[in-house]
């Protein structure tokens, strides 16, 4: 999976602002941080560290973000 086109669903950014999802801390951080300028020029080390694919697939799997 190539994590520099990741991007927020309509349904994350509406998980993000009404808390319709219960995410734990790190789900939260990471969704946060998918489509913003910080994630793409992010170390690619530093970015696998904080979105392991597991935690991508969880989060693609409830919708909440596309490739």
């Amino acid at each position: 999976m190539n994590m520099d086109n990741l991007k927020k669903t309509e349904l994350g950014s509406e998980a993000l602002r009404k808390r319709i999802v219960e995410l734990n801390s790190r789900q939260r951080r990471l969704l946060l941080l998918i489509g913003t300028k910080d994630y793409a020029t992010m170390n690619p080390l530093v970015k696998s560290k904080i979105a392991p694919p597991e935690m991508l697939e969880q989060l693609l799997g409830m919708g909440l973000i596309s490739a």
